[in-house]
Parts: structure tokens; sequence; C-alpha cells
């Protein structure tokens, strides 16, 4: 009887809503060996930066999905002159805004995904490929929902993945490249970062996905793990004082 309630639910679900919307925040977690290169004010500093969290919205329409960051003004800019990440300017730490912009295609099972490389925009699509999932016994509610927990382990980094899903939404998506959980994912957690749903909307209508650019090249998968390498690499420069200055991005 319960399996019956439960599967009738989930097609009044379906049939009832045409769309979801959801808002979420994220916080970047970095590594003791980043940060122990911080001078004291650039600490105090970074803190202060950190507690503005960054916000995103999951728009699904039943067909496909974009997930993307909500602009924020500015970056942060933090004082110092030892360290920096991503690039360093007149002895300035530079802490980027994160921009994403992901479009999923549930038919297709494909991904495209907007990248910015050395100031330039980049287009590029994927196969969605399903990882290992592993289930636990786990709750907690998020906002007013019931979530499971399920994780990955990423082998490159061996890092632990932790997802909290809902069966109440019985659509298959979240704020991740990957799918294959019997939810929405409304919150993940990792070693590098925490992000959790704040606001649910749903609507009778289907929602018209809104692209950032009717049109865009993409590029080659492969090119685009080689501009990200070369990305990586450090960099110098001379700056307005004259001096030899090297950067490179933050490892995590």
């Amino acid at each position: 009887m319960k399996l019956f309630h439960y599967l009738l639910f989930i097609t009044s679900f379906i049939n009832a809503q045409q769309s979801v919307r959801i808002t979420y925040e994220s916080k970047r977690i970095y590594p003791d060996s980043f940060l122990r290169t911080f001078s004291e004010s650039q600490k105090i500093a970074f803190d202060e930066a950190q507690k503005r969290p960054y916000y995103a919205t999951l728009t699904n329409n039943g067909e496909e999905s974009l997930y993307m960051s909500v602009d924020r003004k500015n970056d942060e800019v933090l004082p110092g002159t030892n360290t920096m990440y991503n690039h360093e300017k007149d002895g300035e730490i530079i802490l980027h805004t994160p921009k994403y912009w992901r479009l999923k295609n549930f038919k297709e099972k494909n991904i495209i995904y907007f990248s910015i490389i050395d100031n330039k925009e980049y287009y590029y699509k994927k196969q969605i490929v399903k990882p290992q999932h592993y289930f636990t016994d786990k709750t907690l509610y998020v906002d007013k929902y019931l979530c499971n927990n399920a994780y990955r382990v990423n082998p490159k980094n061996n890092d632990t993945i932790k997802y909290w899903y809902t069966k109440e939404i019985p659509i298959d998506d979240g704020p991740i490249s990957t799918l294959g959980l019997p939810g929405m994912v409304l919150k993940i957690e990792s070693k590098n970062s925490l992000e959790y749903a704040t606001k649910i909307e749903f609507f009778k209508e289907k929602i018209v996905i809104d692209r950032p650019k009717e049109s865009y090249n993409l590029t080659p998968p492969e090119e685009m793990k080689k501009l990200e390498l070369e990305a990586e690499k450090p960099k110098s420069y001379i700056d307005a004082l004259g001096r030899e200055v090297t950067t490179e991005r933050a490892k995590q």
C-alpha cells in the first residue's frame, strides 16, 4: 500500500509540476596549505570575504536544466604582498567570483559547459557519465524536505563527495554534472566546498531555459584540457615596482 501511495505521489507530482527552480548557496573550503601562506592581515580579510557565500540557480523544465551562478558585483580584493590566488596585481590578492554555467540535455544525455580561461570564454560538450554511487541509511532535512544520503569517491584527489537528495522531488538532477540518483540533490559536501538549497520554487508551466548566448562555438574537450593545463602553470611578470612576480592557481 505504501508503495502504491508513493508511486501515486510521483505521478501526481510529474503531472502537476512542469518546472522547478532551486537557489543554492555555496562556500569554498580552502586547504591548510593554502591558508598558511597568508599573513595575519590577509587571513582576517580572507575570513571576512569567505562569510559572503556564492549563489547559483538550477532551472529544470523536464527536458533540460540550466545551472548557473548569480553574479556578484565584484571580485574580492585582499591586501597583501606575499600570497596570491589566480594572480596578483600590485601586491593585492584577487579572489575571483566563480562563474558556473552548465546546460544538461536529458534526452541526448550530454552537458554543455562554460569556462573562463585567461579571461576568455569557452563552451564545450561532454556526454553524461554516471559514476558509482554508494547509498547509506543516513537522512537529514534540507529546508522542509527529507533527504537521503549517497556518496562517491573522486579518484583524482581521493575526495569523498556526499550527496543529499530528496525523493519528495522525484527528479534526477541537482547542481552536479553527473546523474543517477533517485531524487533532486539539495545538498553537496566535499573537502573543497559546501553547497545547499535555500529556495525551491515550482511552476505549472514549462519554463523556457534562458541561455546567456543564443549561439556559441564548442571547443573540443581535448583542446579544453590542454588550455586548462596551460592555465594551471605558474606565470611570471614584472609588476609596477619592477619586481618579478610569479603567480599560480590555488591547489585544492
